[in-house]
C-alpha cells in the first residue's frame, strides 16, 4: 500500500496525507516493475492466481484515499491504481465505501484543523508582537558616496489599527463563546428602531384617518 495512508489496525482509523498520497501513486507508475508480493500477485507474476473481480483491502483503501485526496473521476483513479473504471464505479455505490470515506475525511478533517491551529497561533504571536514593539518601516537614507541606503526601523501602532485589532479579536472571542458581538447587538438596536419608526407611522396614519372620518360625519349633519 502507499506510504502516505497509514492504517491503524486497533481502531480502523486511515490516516491520508493530501496531496502526498498522489504525487506517491503517479511515481509508482513509474516503477521499472511490481515490487511487494501484493504488487506482484496482482500483476499475476507469482503461482498464485487471483480470482476475477476481487481486490485485497488494501487497493480498495487506496481507491478510496485518492479519491478523497481529490481523484474522483473513475478513469484517472484506475490509472493510478490499476483498478479497473467499471469495478470503481461500483464500489463507489456500497456501503462499504463511503463508510471508508467517512473514516478518511475524519482524518483530513483533524489535519486541517490542526494546521489552522498551528496558523492562527502564529499570526496572534505576530500581532502581539507589533503591538508591543511596533510596525516594521522601511527608511531609506543617503549614504556619503551619494547612495542610498535601507534601514529597517520599528514604529508604534497608531490607535486607529490597535482599535480595529482589539475588536475584531474579541469579536471573534464572543463568536468562539456563542454570544453576541457588538455588530450583532448594534444591528439588533437598528432593526428595533426601525420597526419602532414603522409603528410610529402605522399609529399616525390610523390617527388621520379617524380623523377624516370624523370630519366627513361633521359635514354630513
Amino acid at each position: 500500500m502507499l506510504k502516505n495512508i497509514v492504517v491503524t489496525p486497533e481502531t480502523g482509523e486511515i490516516e491520508v496525507k493530501t496531496p502526498a498520497v498522489i504525487a506517491e501513486a503517479e511515481q509508482r507508475l513509474h516503477k521499472s516493475g511490481p515490487g511487494t508480493y501484493m504488487e506482484r500477485f496482482l500483476a499475476g507474476k507469482t503461482p498464485l492466481k487471483r480470482k476475477s473481480g476481487w481486490w485485497p483491502e488494501e487497493k480498495r483503501i487506496e481507491v478510496v484515499a485518492l479519491y478523497a485526496a481529490g481523484m474522483t473521476s473513475p478513469d484517472e483513479l484506475s490509472r493510478l491504481t490499476k483498478v479497473s473504471p467499471t469495478t470503481i464505479k461500483t464500489w463507489k455505490t456500497e456501503d462499504w465505501f463511503t463508510d471508508m470515506l467517512d473514516k478518511v475525511h475524519t482524518s483530513i478533517d483533524q489535519d486541517i484543523v490542526s494546521k489552522q491551529t498551528a496558523i492562527v497561533d502564529k499570526a496572534l504571536e505576530a500581532i502581539q508582537d507589533r503591538l508591543s514593539n511596533g510596525e516594521y518601516i522601511v527608511k531609506s537614507r543617503k549614504q556619503p558616496d551619494g547612495s542610498y541606503k535601507d534601514e529597517i526601523h520599528r514604529r508604534p501602532v497608531n490607535m486607529r489599527d490597535a482599535n480595529i485589532v482589539a475588536t475584531t479579536v474579541v469579536d471573534k472571542r464572543q463568536l468562539l463563546r456563542g454570544k453576541a458581538t457588538s455588530r450583532s447587538e448594534k444591528i439588533g438596536v437598528e432593526a428595533r428602531l426601525e420597526k419602532l419608526a414603522e409603528e410610529f407611522k402605522r399609529f399616525s396614519a390610523a390617527k388621520d384617518v379617524t380623523a377624516e372620518s370624523k370630519e366627513l360625519s361633521q359635514d354630513a349633519l
